[in-house]
């Protein structure tokens, strides 16, 4: 019986393993797919991108009763949770505390609040779901995040010599004072 058990908590470990596994892979794929959705909210919101694409996407996140939308809105507050707890804990060195919050999903953050602020300015119809989605005092957190990816893209484009990198932190830097 003494081995049986043995075994049981082994085999109950596994399992246990397998899905924080999982769960860190699906993790991992929802912010991928928030960075793509992010960098197509970058592109179509170019003076040079087709108005066709800026429709289309408006469009899609406006479909099904914004569903999209309001999925972008659920993680946004998801990371949101996260990364607060994080900083709240806070800790003796500050590069340690951001380290836990980037794994937190601070960056997935940051694009959920780009991608959100896209709809905001570009698609008037959805600024009731995100006032709804976002709460009181949720604009301007929304605002500070994408100021907080602005200035991250911008530094991240000036120590690679990006010129394209200026132009999208400028863009970003717009949909913050716009969300605000």
């Amino acid at each position: 019986a003494a081995r049986g058990a043995v075994v049981g908590a082994a085999d109950r470990r596994a399992k246990k393993r397998r899905k924080r596994r999982r769960n860190d892979d699906q993790r991992a794929l929802d912010e991928h797919v928030v960075a793509c959705v992010a960098a197509l909210c970058l592109y179509a919101s170019q003076e040079n991108a087709p108005d066709e694409a800026r429709a289309r996407l408006v469009r899609k996140f406006l479909e099904k009763d914004q569903e999209k939308l309001k999925k972008v809105l659920e993680r946004y507050g998801g990371y949101m949770r996260d990364v607060v707890a994080i900083e709240r804990e806070g800790g003796a060195d500050p590069l340690q505390t951001l380290a836990r919050a980037l794994g937190a999903g601070l960056h997935a953050l940051r694009l959920c609040g780009a991608i959100l602020a896209f709809c905001a300015v570009f698609a008037p119809a959805a600024r009731p779901t995100l006032l709804e989605g976002l709460g009181r005092g949720g604009v301007g957190e929304l605002a500070n995040c994408v100021s907080d990816l602005a200035a991250a893209v911008h530094e991240e484009g000036s120590e690679g010599g990006d010129g394209a990198a200026a132009a999208r932190a400028a863009t970003l830097r717009v949909w913050a004072g716009a969300v605000a």
